[in-house]
Formats: structure tokens, sequence, C-alpha cells
């Protein structure tokens, strides 16, 4: 008769504890889960973030070069008009008239290569944001897919388990046991111990140099009464 109720209370207590290991564990369980969703929160705001900026980035810089082909266009198309409707002289001489066809064309050659130039740079700065968005700054979608699926069995019940008797019918309270006591801390080098007292010794170098006093390590004298 003892022998049961010993054997019952043995099974109710070992019952209760891995009911509480068990209980333990998918609180944790949830807690990891919570910090993972946080986790993976803050770095798809952090990619997001990124992929903004270069948005941003990208933005400002074909504005610019927007007002730069306007402002272009419209020069050039002031010097077209200067160029086709000269208004000279008629008793101009040929070398005025050479030269000044000669400064209006060449006007006209890198007002139209700057005008190439900043098409050129906004059709770039386009390619660049489609490739960075695309290929670069990408959501994280597959790696968190790829974690999410590693650590599907850590997560789950049956991995409570899987773990070794010792965990599945820990003592509650038992990680108490096993702490080690607190240390004191190291004393710094250079500095006297306890008990000890520091005498000041002059130490005289040779040459121009001046003398510093270094201290002495004296036991201290120990009382009479």
């Amino acid at each position: 008769m003892f022998g049961f109720i010993a054997g019952s209370a043995a099974t109710s207590g070992l019952a209760s504890v891995y009911k509480y290991n068990r209980d333990s564990w998918m609180t944790n369980v949830q807690m990891a889960q919570s910090r993972r969703i946080q986790k993976q929160n803050a770095l798809l705001s952090q990619v997001s973030m990124f992929r903004e900026d270069v948005r941003d980035l990208v933005g400002v810089f074909r504005q610019k070069q927007s007002s730069h082909i306007l402002v272009l266009t419209i020069i050039i198309g002031m010097m077209g008009t200067c160029y086709i409707d000269a208004l000279l002289p008629d008793g101009a001489f040929e070398y005025v008239v050479t030269l000044y066809y000669m400064s209006v064309g060449s006007t006209l050659l890198y007002l139209i290569l700057s005008l190439a130039c900043s098409i050129g740079a906004g059709v770039l700065a386009a390619n660049c944001q489609q490739e960075m968005l695309t290929t670069v700054v990408r959501l994280p979608i597959k790696d968190i897919a790829e974690e999410l699926d590693k650590t599907a069995f850590e997560e789950s019940a049956e991995a409570f388990e899987h773990q070794h008797w010792s965990q599945v019918f820990r003592l509650p309270a038992s990680a108490w046991l096993h702490r080690s006591p607190p240390r004191a801390p190291p004393t710094p080098r250079g500095q006297p111990r306890a008990g000890m007292q520091t005498k000041p010794n002059s130490l005289l170098l040779s040459g121009p140099r001046r003398a510093h006093s270094l201290p002495d390590v004296v036991p201290r004298k120990q009382s009479t009464h």
C-alpha cells in the first residue's frame, strides 16, 4: 500500500514537472516567434527605406537633368535663330562674318552635346534605378521564408519531446544550484593591495632629465595594541 502511494506521488510529481516544462517551452516558443516577427518587420522596414532612398536620390537627379534639358533647349532655340536669321550689316568684312558664324556654330555644337549628355544621364539614372531595385535592394522574402522553414521544427510541440530527459523533467529553479558564486573583481595592475601603503622615493636619472618620484610599496606596520 505504501509503495503504491509513493509511486502515485512520484508519478504525479513527474507529471507536474513535465507539464510545467512543457508550458514553459511553449511560452518560450511564443516569445521567440514574437521576437522573430519583430526582427523581420524591422528588416522589411529597413529594406523598404533603402528602396525609397534609391527612388528619392534618382528622382532628384532626374529632376535636375530635366531642368538642364529645358534650359538647354531654350538656349539652343535662341542660338539657332541667331545662326539662321543673322542680322549683320551689309558692309561687314568677310572675316567678321566668318568669325560670327564660327562662334554661333561652335556654341550650337556644344549646346547640342550638352543636351545629349543630359538626356543620356537621365536614361542611365533610370537604368541604374531599375537595376538597384530589381537586383540589389530587394525585399528579403526568400531569406525570411528559408528562416521560417529552418526553425519550423524547433518551434513545434514535437521538438520538446526530442530533448534530453534532463531537460524534459528539469526541476523548477534548478539553475540556481549550478550557479557559481560571484567572484571579487581583480585588482588593477600598479595599484597597491589592501594592507599596503605607498612611500614616495626619489629616483634621480642621469642626464638633463628631471628627478621623478616613484612609489615604493612598504608593508604597513602592525599595531602592537
